[in-house]
């Protein structure tokens, strides 16, 4: 219905002003455009298969690209729980060190018994 009304009839059926007017008819001449387009296979023909191959290929670099991200951060992940386990460790052997250390002093500034 949109499709066969004229700038004039926009104007005084639809009570547009002219510039408005004038936009809608472009908008729908446009999506007009499209819908040919899209009926008929899109249009591009060569060029357009050509774009659709190098998204592609684009598509299948980034996907390993992806993956060898992926197995790099698995990798990182699990050396940093290692160096977690370690830091762990190091913190235990610390504190046992401090213990032994306080417990030292205390036994060297200890008062002997008379």
């Amino acid at each position: 219905l949109l499709l066969s009304l004229s700038c004039d009839d926009l104007k005084s059926d639809l009570g547009l002003s002219s510039l408005h007017s004038k936009k809608v008819l472009k908008n729908i001449e446009f999506s007009k455009g499209l819908l040919e387009a899209a009926a008929s296979g899109g249009g591009g023909g060569e060029e357009a298969e050509a774009a659709r191959i190098k998204l592609e290929e684009k598509v299948e670099g980034l996907s390993g690209d992806k993956a060898a991200l992926e197995t790099k951060i698995y990798d990182l992940e699990d050396e940093l729980k290692g160096k977690d386990e370690e830091l762990m460790d190091l913190k235990a052997q610390l504190d046992r060190m401090q213990i032994e250390s306080d417990k030292a002093m205390a036994e060297s500034i200890a008062v002997p018994d008379e």
